[in-house]
């Protein structure tokens, strides 16, 4: 059987959680503890995944592909450029060990 290796060449994404638990919207990075770089690839997203979103109080602002790994969960954030977002749902295809990263964009990190 023959399996094609995708290369995330998108851009670097930087996952983070949490470092004390609370519903205070996050301000900065200092309040939150760096997990892993990883790399993706970006991903149009689809009707369904806009309607899952609104129904679930939340807005799409960015899908992004990476390869399976056990640290990347849901609720935690992703820093990519200077956007901070919110990883408020993720999709695992077991076939292609891959994930689907669905995003909220929180903050712009370059402003005050």
């Amino acid at each position: 059987m023959n399996y094609q290796i995708e290369n995330y060449t998108d851009g670097w994404a930087y996952v983070y959680e949490r470092k004390e638990k609370g519903n205070r919207t996050i301000e900065s990075l200092d309040e939150l503890k760096f997990i892993e770089k990883i790399s993706f690839n970006e991903k149009n997203a689809r009707n369904e995944d806009l309607l899952f979103a609104d129904s679930n109080g939340h807005s799409l602002n960015k899908k992004i592909k990476i390869s399976f790994v056990k640290f990347v969960k849901e609720k935690q954030y992703i820093k990519i450029l200077n956007i901070l977002y919110y990883l408020y749902r993720l999709d695992i295809d077991s076939k292609s060990n891959e994930m689907y990263l669905y995003l909220e964009s929180l903050r712009n990190l370059n402003e005050g």
